[in-house]
């Protein structure tokens, strides 16, 4: 078999799984635990938490999660339960996940699509007219996995801070596929490492500490 299909999953690393089943055998204690075996998994959390800071050169608090799906859902659960009602402007390309994440929300918030351009790109000059001080979250992917659309989020988050707005970006198909690391601007981003060689059942979402309101202690 020849495998083609990496931008739904790939295969895990020999250096990635043999990174994971060291921390399986080494460090699998509860890392809430006071002992010894609980301060090192504390220890190696945080040890993670400062690489991804490192990559990605942010101070965005990391919380892990079980995917990019997952991550996406901490992050509209985040922005949302601070509204009462508002507009959320979405592109158009985004993954099912995160649509299934907004389908709570529906009677509560206008979920907007961003218009697009003949192109089929976004359409920034007709996004701009859209964002007022009744949108309460913007949100986009970085790239698209089907057509590899890379999105203007850099404009976008321009637009966003220009009211003061939550801007979540979706990177599952950005991270390690395209060299734009330039994630500051976003008000959060999530990920999963099973995109690029990485195991699968982890993500993270890096999102600013002010907007952090996690409903379990545990993301952290």
């Amino acid at each position: 078999m020849i495998y083609l299909d990496n931008a739904a999953t790939t295969q895990p690393s020999k250096e990635a799984l043999a990174i994971y089943n060291e921390a399986q055998q080494t460090l699998f204690f509860n890392s809430e635990s006071l002992h010894v075996g609980g301060e090192m998994a504390r220890e190696a959390l945080n040890s993670s938490r400062h690489y991804i800071q490192k990559h990605f050169n942010t101070d965005k608090e990391v919380l892990f999660s079980t995917s990019g799906s997952h991550a996406n859902q901490i992050a509209i659960d985040i922005y949302l339960s601070q509204a009462q009602e508002g507009k959320v402007l979405v592109s158009p390309y985004e993954h099912p996940s995160l649509y299934a994440a907004l389908e709570p929300y529906k009677k509560q918030f206008e979920i907007v699509e961003m218009p697009l351009t003949n192109e089929g790109t976004i359409d920034l000059a007709a996004l701009e007219a859209l964002v007022d001080d009744e949108t309460v979250l913007i949100i986009a992917q970085h790239v698209n996995s089907e057509i590899g659309y890379i999105l203007p989020v850099h404009e976008i988050a321009e637009f966003a801070q220009a009211y003061n707005i939550p801007f979540h970006v979706d990177g599952v198909q950005a991270v390690q596929k395209i060299e734009d690391k330039a994630i500051q601007a976003f008000t959060s981003y999530a990920f999963s490492g099973h995109k690029f060689k990485g195991t699968k059942g982890v993500g993270a979402l890096l999102i600013e500490h002010k907007s952090v309101r996690p409903t379990n202690i545990h993301y952290f």
